[in-house]
């Protein structure tokens, strides 16, 4: 009776690090969607301005650099503290129900 129990409470825990680790794959791609997008800002002005579509050391332009560089580091910053934080819930749950990664492995085969 306690074994059944137990089994139904390992499945749980192996649906949500199923869960989790799918957090952390989209985590992972919107910390470099964030760097990807700040190297094309930052790359794309200089590119902008000997093209003439931007005026060559603008006062304005240089804000909106700033401003998007501060929302993508924050955009990432957050990205990167979700993905270490279900790490640790993945850890807690491995350690707590005795999962071992092959267990992992095995549940994601089903």
């Amino acid at each position: 009776m306690g074994g059944g129990k137990r089994s139904a409470r390992k499945s749980a825990a192996l649906e949500e690090i199923g869960s989790l680790r799918g957090k952390r794959r989209a985590d992972i791609v919107k910390c470099a969607f964030a760097v990807m997008v700040v190297i094309v800002v930052i790359a794309g002005k200089p590119l902008l301005e000997s093209m003439g579509v931007i005026p060559a050391g603008s006062m304005v332009t240089a804000a909106a650099l700033f401003l998007t560089a501060v929302v993508l580091a924050v955009f990432a910053g957050s990205a990167s503290t979700d993905y270490a934080k279900s790490g640790r819930r993945i850890d807690e749950l491995c350690a707590k129900h005795a999962i071992t990664k092959e267990d992992i492995r095995a549940y994601e085969r089903l």
